[in-house]
């Protein structure tokens, strides 16, 4: 499911990175130059604003050169069907009345992926038809993208990368999810432009913070001195980080030091309750004492790809790292945050 659009009042919240700029520059570069468009990827942790991004471009940056698709889908058929549809379906509304090939083209793809479902086949047929044949330029804004080890689909991007037309496509994952494309297919990630996702600078968090506590009848001055804010944004991980540590010390009555004692066990305590079953059994697998790679393959069931993946995530969000090499272990604040969860 795509996620909400900024829209309205809410729009009011985001405030503009460089990544931002680079993301226009790049598009308006690409097209107006002699360089093939190569679509792109956003890499950043998670927390660091990618959906937020991802709605503000979808209403501000590709307008009216391109016709934003926003998706964010549990697998990368469904990522592929929905991008399909959605092309198909637009087209089919808006070149109705349009003496073009392009309707037909649009009926026959829409028709093959109506009867063929999620078949990588069919899906990539349908959208290399609509790719040679749309008017309309179209971009597919991924959230959260997850290869998921799945070979398949990074071949189908493959040949849909290979004379990009008017379907292209922004992914925005994480560093191993971006890993994870190199392994599998570096053809795939030749194709890639990557653009990295940084934390907010300080003048930027405070904006955000500023425009966030005003929205409820706040004014920042009168609520956090500027050096506690300063060391909340020393403290913070990625701007998501930022505002659970600004709420906290909203709580706690602008006590600093009990925002620094709770930050990162609560933080961790809070992931954990939000993860799906299969990380949260790694979590508790790996809790109770260190555990070798294949030792917990054994223990989790899944494949060593997706192992692979997971236990990257796992490191980069601060709950398992590793004492040495193979070997996989609970850090001291998850430790702390597990005994608050279980």
């Amino acid at each position: 499911m795509a996620p909400v659009p900024l829209q309205g009042r809410l729009l009011k919240f985001y405030v503009e990175r460089g990544v931002d700029e680079e993301y226009r520059r790049l598009i308006k570069g690409r097209l107006m130059g002699s360089k093939p468009f190569i679509s792109i990827f956003v890499s950043a942790p998670r927390g660091f604003g990618k959906t937020s991004s991802v709605n503000y471009w979808a209403a501000n940056a590709l307008r009216p050169e391109f016709r934003p698709i926003v998706l964010r889908e549990p697998s990368p058929v469904d990522l592929l069907y929905h991008a399909a549809l959605r092309i198909a379906e637009d087209l089919i509304a808006s070149l109705t009345f349009e003496p073009t090939s392009g309707v037909e083209e649009a009926t026959r793809a829409y028709e093959l992926i109506s009867k063929g479902g999620r078949d990588y086949r069919v899906l990539t047929k349908a959208l290399i038809g609509l790719n040679r044949v749309s008017p309309i330029k179209y971009m597919v804004l991924v959230d959260e993208f997850d290869p998921s080890g799945d070979v398949r689909f990074l071949r189908a991007l493959d040949l849909l990368f290979q004379e990009p037309k008017s379907i292209y496509f922004t992914f925005l994952g994480t560093p191993s999810a971006l890993d994870m494309v190199r392994k599998l297919d570096r053809a795939v990630a030749e194709k890639l432009t990557v653009l990295r996702m940084p934390h907010f600078t300080y003048e930027e968090a405070r904006e955000a913070v500023r425009r966030r506590l005003e929205f409820v009848g706040l004014r920042l001055e009168e609520v956090i001195p500027e050096e506690d804010l300063k060391q909340i944004y020393a403290m913070s991980m990625g701007p998501r980080d930022i505002f659970v540590l600004v709420r906290e010390y909203l709580l706690l009555g602008g006590d600093l030091e009990g925002v620094k004692r709770g930050r990162d066990a609560s933080l961790l305590a809070h992931m954990y309750s939000l993860m799906d079953d299969v990380d949260r059994r790694i979590v508790n697998f790996v809790a109770k004492g260190p555990v070798r790679f294949g030792d917990l393959q054994k223990g989790i069931g899944i494949s060593k790809t997706a192992l692979w993946y997971r236990l990257n995530v796992l490191m980069e969000q601060g709950f398992i790292h590793k004492p040495r090499r193979g070997v996989y272990a609970l850090t001291r604040e998850a430790e702390v945050a597990l005994r608050q969860v279980l």
